[in-house]
């Protein structure tokens, strides 16, 4: 008990030192805002905890939620209470600032800690809710608009909706002849399978929990019919960190290692529900758990693999495959009994189809993006755990901060942002680096594969070199201050408008006023105002020779006399001409000063 109670604490103390460490600072009364705006959509995990480290760096952000604020959490404000963490709790901390006190907290824990992220970083006034996103475009002046332009502009977009929206509920042939209960796996809350058949209809993470929810409700007994082959891990941190130490991101000539090790120790006797040697554990999303072979073992559960045929009054008509066996083939009949069904078939993919059209176009549609979540037209929209299809390892521990925060460099710096062609490479050289893996490239990727892919993309690009610390670990060596970089906003605030050039134009009446009479003219030009200007054109008249002059008892002067004669007459002539200039001002503007001009109280250099 007490070794317990010093490994609560020692875990306890982790989270908070990471906590110090790594969180960006909430802002504080009358904090400064920057211009610089991120619109995020969606107020999940991901959704907000993006939000709070583009605040906790100074950004302003505005979130759209289609929905109200008792679904504020995502996916996890509509799963049932009884729906946990199937992986430790230090794997799945979306938020530095997150401190979880079981290993693997249930829904309303989660719940709890994503409201508090919400309120920590002041963005209760920052969320729209029941505000629906349906287009995101850039206008003339190249930022983002939200639906319209009543929301402002944004220099950066996060689309973080997740991978799990509307419950996904298939067609099943005869579901009007069943007599029993169907319900999908998230609306469990209150119900009892007590003393009843029990048919799960789902081979995921959403089975094995309705497995155990039937199991603690006290079902007679309990049947999983599965599709798919999927693996099934050990809940165990150690174990699990290993099996995501797969820097290739997909099966390798070593990969039958920990295949073989989980059939040995961890499936043992039921290695007939393993997945066969050509479904290996790194193409698809594993399962983790520990319960449902102690429950198959104890007899309380069957887990089938085969495909529905047809519901019945009491029973299901199910296709049995053997292991190995694709999807739609032919196997053994089974009839299945059964009083409650629960569709565990997860959920819908909620769409992005608000993003520009060609971002879904071409040789490049998600997932095959910049790192996954960066269209390779658009490096200022970060789809966040958007496009995400399958892989093994943490769920948002820490991608989520460096996804945030290599969009804000981009927002900041454009000579740290990569062009069209350089993501399109990128794209290209992963999937040449991947060629053998049995899925597409993007389609899957280990934990340490994400990791690496930021640190090369923090020094592959030297101007990336003075943000690799901020983007990898949100600490800065350079300056913040987005008031130190031009911006289209400061430059049309620090000119002057159109009607107040006009207000300090001098009008005809007033630039007649000031400029020099013809005897004024005629005296700045050292002309005698008796007599006639010379013309060149007048033949009759020839300018006096040297001898002439000589004759005449005239003295040329010296070549140095002539020179300071000259720049006496010019001197004269700039005096004479900053005083006209100076009566047009004072008469139209609030004078000069230090070389500057005020115009309505501001300093023009």
């Amino acid at each position: 008990m007490a070794f317990t109670v010093l490994l609560i604490w020692l875990y306890s103390l982790l989270q908070s030192l990471l906590d110090k460490v790594f969180s960006p600072p909430p802002p504080g009364p009358g904090a400064k805002r920057h211009r610089r705006r991120i619109a995020v959509i969606g107020t999940g995990l991901t959704g907000i905890s993006a939000a709070s480290h583009c605040i906790g760096h100074g950004f302003d952000v505005t979130i759209f939620e289609a929905e109200g604020p008792e679904l504020l959490g995502g996916i996890w404000a509509r799963v049932n209470s009884t729906s946990g963490l199937q992986i430790h709790s230090l794997m799945y901390r979306f938020h530095p600032s997150v401190i979880f006190e079981d290993n693997y907290p249930k829904q309303g824990k989660i719940v709890k800690e994503i409201r508090r992220l919400w309120q920590r970083y002041g963005l209760e006034k920052r969320t729209k809710f029941h505000t629906k996103v349906t287009k995101v475009y850039k206008d003339e002046q190249g930022l983002w608009i939200v639906n319209d332009p009543s929301h402002g502009q944004f220099h950066g977009v996060i689309p973080a909706i997740g991978t799990c929206g509307a419950p996904f509920l298939p067609e099943l042939a005869g579901k009007d002849n069943f007599r029993g209960e169907i319900f999908h796996s998230s609306e469990l809350d209150g119900k009892v399978a007590q003393g009843k058949k029990v048919v799960v209809i789902g081979g995921g993470a959403s089975a094995i929990e309705a497995l155990e929810w039937a199991a603690e409700t006290g079902a007679k007994h309990i049947k999983v019919l599965a599709r798919s082959e999927k693996w099934i891990i050990p809940r165990n941190l150690l174990i699990d960190t290993i099996l995501a130490c797969n820097f290739f991101g997909y099966e390798t000539f070593l990969s039958w290692i920990p295949e073989t090790l989980l059939r040995l120790f961890h499936y043992r006797d039921l290695k007939e529900i393993s997945p066969s040697s050509d479904h290996g554990l790194y193409t698809d999303t594993p399962m983790v758990d520990n319960n449902t072979f102690r429950l198959i073992r104890a007899g309380k559960a069957e887990w089938l693999r085969g495909d529905i045929t047809e519901l019945r009054e009491k029973s299901i008509v199910f296709n049995h495959r053997a292991s190995g066996v694709p999807k739609g083939v032919i196997g053994q009949s089974k009839i299945v009994d059964a009083d409650f069904i629960v569709m565990a078939t997860g959920y819908q993919r909620p769409p992005l189809d608000f993003l520009p059209k060609e971002v879904f176009k071409g040789s490049y549609p998600p997932p095959r993006w910049y790192l996954q979540c960066f269209p390779t037209q658009h490096p200022t929209i970060c789809c966040n755990n958007a496009t995400y299809i399958a892989g093994i390892g943490s769920v948002g521990n820490w991608h989520i901060g460096m996804y945030t925060r290599l969009l804000l460099v981009f927002v900041l710096d454009p000579s740290a942002t990569p062009s069209t062609w350089w993501m399109q490479r990128w794209v290209d050289l992963v999937s040449l680096f991947k060629i053998l893996a049995p899925t597409r490239a993007l389609d899957f990727f280990t934990y340490p594969e994400l990791i690496s892919w930021f640190v090369i993309a923090s020094i592959v690009n030297p101007f990336r070199w003075k943000w690799a610390l901020f983007i990898l670990f949100g600490w800065s060596l350079t300056s913040l201050d987005h008031d130190q970089l031009p911006s289209l906003d400061k430059i049309k605030d620090a000119l002057p408008s159109l009607d107040q050039v006009k207000q300090q134009l001098p009008s005809l009446d007033q630039a007649k006023q000031h400029l020099p009479s013809l005897d004024q003219a005629k005296k700045l030009a050292f002309i005698d105002q008796d007599k006639k200007l010379p013309l060149i054109e007048d033949e009759e008249k020839e300018l006096p020779s040297i001898d002439q002059h000589q004759e005449a008892g005239q003295k040329l002067p010296s070549g140095k006399q002539a020179k300071k004669q000259l720049t006496s007459a010019l001197k004269q002539t700039k005096n004479l001409a900053n005083g006209a200039v100076n009566g047009i001002a004072n008469g139209t503007t609030n004078g000069t000063a230090n070389g500057k001009v005020h115009v309505n109280g501001s300093d023009l250099d």
